[in-house]
């Protein structure tokens, strides 16, 4: 059942966050949606994050520094410290780089009416240090939205920790973020797999969010890629899939590792192509895989300008469609 006005809490892991972490606490306080307390994580910060914080503690009661005392280096611990501290009966999570839109929170809560609905998450305006990312629409509907069911989730992760509130009690069924450090950086994924077995998530088409893109790219944003396979296979484990449900989310990673790869290892990244290629069926998926294979053969300033075409190639569709 839906709660009239329900408080929300909004959980913002951060560390050294002094650079964006004002305008970050500036676009909760300027929701017009107004029952809300924040919960400022701090991870081990050695910068000026703390007196940040303080400072607009200062101004609104409903902002609260909790600072876990060491660094972790993992998003799950100090996300998971604040929602045992929450009190609210949803949660929103905000990462200490991303901006949330002046009604982010009011258009996203009428949504929880329907009680199969246990969290709502929405599309995001990209900004990136590099120009080396897909721009893309999570969910392009006539109807405004789309509803991810767990087999939807399994296939493509459509939602962004930044825009996502769930329902509170949720947790008490799907536990919550693992921290074990092989799931660091892709932890949101995992437990949303494990919540959609209770109920759907819906994304909203109405870009909510302002999310910065990583800078994470070649080896580092591989290895996290290739533990993404290791959810699958947790997922087969479980017992809630079977190995032949996840070829095609399989061959799409292959594609994510290859990607990842590709200025800086192109042996490795040729592999992972031909990974993707003997793993799919899939039309498109094969059509990426062989140009991605014929991208690598390129010399190194014709493969980053051909990279970069093809990334704006993508975006300019993108934004057609919209």
């Amino acid at each position: 059942m839906h709660i009239p006005n329900p408080f929300v809490t909004v959980v913002t892991p951060v560390y050294n966050s002094e650079k964006f972490i004002g305008k970050t606490i500036e676009s909760v306080i300027g929701q017009s949606y107004q029952s809300w307390e924040m919960l400022v994580v701090d991870d081990g910060s050695t910068d000026k994050t703390e007196s940040i914080v303080q400072f607009y503690m200062s101004k609104d009661t409903r902002i609260k520094y909790l600072p876990l005392g060491y660094n972790s280096g993992r998003p799950a611990i100090p996300r998971n410290y604040g929602i045992k501290h929450a009190k609210g009966e949803f949660i929103a999570f905000l990462d200490s780089d991303d901006f949330w839109h002046k009604q982010k929170l009011e258009k996203q809560l009428p949504h929880f009416g329907k009680p199969e609905i246990i969290g709502v998450a929405s599309n995001a305006v990209l900004v990136s240090e590099t120009p080396y990312y897909s721009k893309s629409n999570l969910a392009r509907s006539k109807r405004g939205y789309v509803d991810c069911k767990y087999r939807d989730i399994l296939n493509r992760n459509r939602i962004m920790t930044s825009s996502l509130i769930v329902r509170r009690d949720i947790f008490d069924q799907s536990g919550l973020f693992d921290e074990d450090k092989t799931f660091s950086f892709i932890e949101d994924w995992e437990l949303w797999l494990r919540m959609a077995r209770y109920g759907s998530f819906r994304v909203l088409e109405s870009p909510l969010l302002t999310y910065f893109v990583s800078p994470k790219r070649g080896h580092q944003a591989s290895v996290i890629s290739k533990n993404c396979l290791k959810i699958l296979k947790k997922q087969v484990n479980l017992g809630y899939v079977k190995h032949d449900d996840i070829i095609e989310s399989t061959a799409l990673i292959y594609l994510i590792i290859a990607g990842k790869l590709l200025e800086f290892d192109q042996q490795q990244s040729r592999k992972y192509y031909m990974q993707a290629l003997k793993t799919t069926s899939n039309m498109s998926r094969k059509i990426k895989g062989c140009t991605g294979l014929l991208i690598s053969f390129l010399p190194s300033y014709l493969r980053k300008i051909t990279l970069l075409i093809l990334y704006k190639a993508d975006w300019i569709l993108c934004s057609i469609k919209e």
